[in-house]
């Protein structure tokens, strides 16, 4: 039995004392959400690549891959691929950051903004989003989200100019 089986065989009690209550069993479930999101993105092929080849095309002047906490780390993992593959500048930005100091970042014409939101529900997730549409008026937003019933997901859905994809709620945590 390998370490993570023996771990997820414990009982409850066992788990709560040893303080390992939910995380063996997230990490055992990541392979199958790492299918899955991957999946739920290709759904999305056809939007992505429409969007992406507007980079590609240099009709959109700046990609923004804003987020807090960890959603803004998985800026930082993806900035330098978008860097190689698309002739933009590309900037990590942090949503509490770009609610708080707008001006330094909507001066490009024609923006890009990634959001990485888990729950979606933060003051800053909402506000960076809303402040943008506010401070530049032809941005375009791809919102990938935790959680469908958030508000991020539930405000981008109804503008045309956003793409939401929604995770797995288990991704939620």
């Amino acid at each position: 039995m390998n370490p993570l089986s023996a771990l997820l065989s414990l009982d409850g009690v066992q788990k709560k004392t040893l303080g390992i209550q939910y995380t063996p069993q997230e990490i055992h479930d990541q392979v199958d959400l790492w299918v899955d999101s991957m999946e739920r993105v290709f759904k999305h092929r056809q939007e992505l690549l429409d969007l992406f080849g507007l980079l590609s095309n240099q009709k959109l002047s700046i990609l923004y891959l804003a987020g807090a906490g960890t959603s803004e780390f998985v800026g930082y993992c993806l900035q330098g691929l978008f860097r190689q593959n698309f002739r933009v500048p590309v900037q990590v930005v942090s949503t509490g950051k770009m609610v708080t100091h707008p001006i330094e970042y909507f001066t490009h014409t024609n923006p890009l903004m990634i959001s990485f939101a888990r729950s979606g529900e933060s003051p800053e997730s909402l506000g960076a989003y809303e402040i943008a549409n506010q401070y530049a008026e032809s941005i375009r937003h791809l919102v990938i989200t935790c959680n469908k019933e958030g508000g991020l997901a539930r405000r981008a859905q109804h503008n045309p100019n956003s793409l939401v994809i929604c995770l797995d709620e288990a991704t939620n945590d």
